[in-house]
């Protein structure tokens, strides 16, 4: 049976943004070094966790990756409610270029999401594209869930996620950024809730975020949509995104029950936007007797590539006898040679963590790397 919010559990989550580059917007420290030596930037981000319903469509993004020529894959992930009779077996894309196909699933898993069930499909199919231009990749589905606070009417509105890739004639090799957060996520009545969707961009490009109106009909935005600050206005509540770090924050919910939000994750290289993916997410308000842990402030830094990072991360929970946990998330994971590692165990009250990370010259570029550090406690009720 789908939870509802009233009954859902809840991890405790706070995010503060550290900046370990070299930006003129963010704090940044860098090591001393000599004209010669090659550094890397890492950004490091403070998470501590915080926590759906009828019919079908929860979130979904579309992530797209040259493979060669004109030719190009692409993977679109839908969350869906697992226990709804509706379900997609089969996907229709719409390519961009006039050409739509129906693309066969790949994968269906349920999965736990901030103590949700949601049902996790990927579709994978590849294009070639006519030649060189600017193509938008987008899919309209129905049903979003019933009783989304901000969308009028949910339950017959569908959702549509689009992505915007640009195919040049000199092969220009790119992959949209991906995404290493999921986007199910709970939040507490009347308590500030920040969340990083983990954006990843293979490549190394530099990337901005903006928020954007979620789509409805024939992708267009949907009518008397409500940003989560425009639902109970006033002084004590505020949502906004951050241009640089992706850290998205709302200060404060006012209303209990489902929202989605969208935003769009630009790409750019040698400063000229190159392509930009959607993600449309859900946030579930609930009343929580519970406060989350707090992460204490990371030091930025940038070193020298071949030299090796150790960032200690503590997180204390200010409600005693919970057990806290820690997990981490980021670029610096994901490098093909020799990945970051992060340990912790869960402790009562304070826990601690340690991240690490050998760096090589295969991992410079002149984006920093941005890791998400979550601390989570094991408070499982909703009132």
């Amino acid at each position: 049976m789908r939870e509802h919010p009233e009954q859902m559990r809840r991890s405790s989550s706070t995010q503060q943004p550290i900046i370990l580059g070299t930006g003129p917007e963010i704090a940044n420290f860098a090591l001393p070094m000599k004209p010669f030596l090659r550094c890397i930037a890492v950004i490091l981000l403070l998470f501590a966790a915080q926590r759906a319903e009828a019919t079908h469509n929860e979130a979904g993004e579309i992530i797209v990756c040259h493979v060669g020529g004109y030719t190009y894959s692409v993977t679109i992930i839908t969350y869906t409610n697992p226990n709804s009779p509706a379900d997609r077996p089969e996907f229709i894309l719409d390519w961009g270029d006039g050409i739509t196909d129906t693309i066969p699933r790949l994968s269906d898993t349920v999965i736990i999401v901030a103590g949700i069930s949601t049902q996790r499909n990927i579709y994978v199919a590849n294009h070639t594209y006519p030649g060189p231009g600017g193509y938008t990749l987008e899919y309209q589905d129905p049903n979003r869930v019933a009783g989304v606070v901000n969308i009028p009417n949910s339950v017959n509105v569908p959702m549509c996620v689009q992505s915007h890739i640009t195919v040049l004639a000199n092969n220009l090799t790119d992959c949209l950024p991906s995404f290493l957060n999921p986007p199910i996520q709970n939040a507490c009545l009347g308590e500030c809730w920040e969340h990083n969707p983990g954006a990843y961009d293979l490549d190394g490009d530099s990337l901005s975020y903006e928020p954007r109106v979620c789509l409805g009909f024939q992708c267009n935005p949907i009518p008397g949509y409500l940003f989560p600050d425009e639902v109970s206005p006033g002084p004590d509540n505020n949502y906004s995104i951050d241009p640089l770090t992706g850290t998205i924050t709302w200060c404060a919910p006012q209303q209990s029950g489902i929202y989605n939000i969208a935003f769009v994750v630009n790409e750019w290289r040698d400063g000229v936007l190159i392509g930009w993916v959607e993600r449309d997410m859900q946030v579930i308000v609930a009343a929580c007797n519970d406060h989350p842990p707090v992460i204490a402030a990371v030091l930025d830094t940038c070193i020298e590539a071949g030299t090796t990072l150790v960032t200690a991360v503590q997180a204390t929970d200010p409600d005693a006898g919970q057990t806290v946990s820690l997990f981490a998330l980021g670029g610096p994971f994901e490098v093909d040679s020799s990945p970051a590692t992060f340990t912790s165990t869960p402790q009562t009250g304070t826990a601690f963590g340690t991240f690490t990370w050998n760096t090589n010259c295969s991992h410079v570029r002149q984006q920093p790397y941005q890791v998400t550090f979550k601390a989570q406690d094991n408070y499982n009720q909703v009132q």
